[in-house]
């Protein structure tokens, strides 16, 4: 996202930054404030605001049921759908917004392209030729830089307050089903343990100099960037290998600059950005365990179950 920087800014940023200083007094590993807020939105599934400084966004999810031949090896993925609305940043008022939108929606599909993603999706699986399908819609309300982790943070709080209930699947001639409610549907509300949804962090490099979290105007001055999407080792079922970090699943990993590296800067950076998407994951899932403990009003269930019903 171009924004006009005097020759001067861009001086003073760098340095700063070479220094291990920055404009807002954070280290070069340090985020921006992140605030996150759950069941914002009326008629979904799920919803989350997550504020990252400046950028602001929301989340939705939503089922939809969908037919297919047959479910037995069909892999159901969480698909994902960006918007950038006009006014969160002067640059969004052309093309720039819609190709901004697409760069943070297919990030996102290729880090939850796996099926040790969030596992307990087999449940959306109704029978041989029913399942629901997941669809996750962001809107981009106000962009101040970083997207991409901010989108990654709201997906996941999102999708942790999702609240649905598994019909009955009714048999039918040629071995098609109907799904009926069952009983007492609302004492049978079920959610998602998302412990294995990915985390996004984004590596920018000036120089020799790493940092996450850039800002608007820091994206203007940075050499590369390298985006890279975690599942921490504790939390998979099985024992996970990469080359450096036996002790998390890189789900994703891809530089969208065009420079090369060093293999020695590339470990660094491989390992900088590890450690940044596992503490980021720990903040998210303290927040997401608070919200649970949190006591939940009667009257906020009822919009969910007949969300589900229509």
């Amino acid at each position: 996202m171009d924004i006009d920087l005097s020759e001067t800014e861009k001086v003073y940023t760098v340095d700063g930054i070479h220094q291990g200083l920055r404009a807002d007094g954070r280290s070069l590993m340090d985020f921006r404030p992140v605030i996150v807020e759950f069941d914002v939105l009326p008629n979904t599934h799920g919803s989350a605001r997550v504020r990252v400084g400046g950028t602001d966004l929301l989340a939705a999810v939503k089922l939809s049921m969908r037919q297919v031949k047959d479910t037995t090896d069909f892999s159901n993925r969480v698909d994902f759908y960006v918007t950038c609305s006009a006014v969160a940043s002067p640059n969004f008022a052309g093309k720039q917004g819609d190709e901004c939108a697409h760069r943070v929606a297919s990030m996102l599909r290729k880090a939850y392209r796996n099926d040790l993603i969030i596992p307990e999706l087999n449940k959306l699986k109704l029978s041989n030729d029913r399942y629901f399908q997941t669809k996750v819609d962001i809107l981009i309300l106000k962009y101040d830089g970083n997207a991409l982790d901010a989108a990654s943070m709201a997906a996941k709080a999102a999708l942790s307050d999702m609240k649905f209930v598994v019909p009955t699947m009714i048999a039918r001639d040629g071995g098609k089903t109907v799904p009926q409610l069952p009983d007492k549907a609302r004492s049978q509300v079920q959610g998602l343990d998302v412990a294995t949804a990915p985390v996004i962090v984004t590596l920018n490099t000036v120089g020799d100099s790493i940092f996450v979290d850039a800002d608007l105007h820091e994206e203007q001055c940075v050499g590369s960037v390298v985006h890279v999407g975690i599942i921490p080792q504790e939390d998979q079922p099985d024992k996970m290998e990469t080359d450096d970090d036996e002790d998390c699943y890189i789900t994703l990993l891809k530089n969208t600059r065009p420079q090369t590296f060093h293999q020695e800067k590339f470990n660094d950076l491989l390992g900088a950005g590890v450690e940044a998407a596992k503490e980021l994951n720990r903040a998210i899932m303290q927040r997401i365990e608070e919200h649970r403990r949190e006591p939940v009003k009667k009257s906020m269930m009822h919009p969910r179950l007949e969300t589900f019903m229509r």
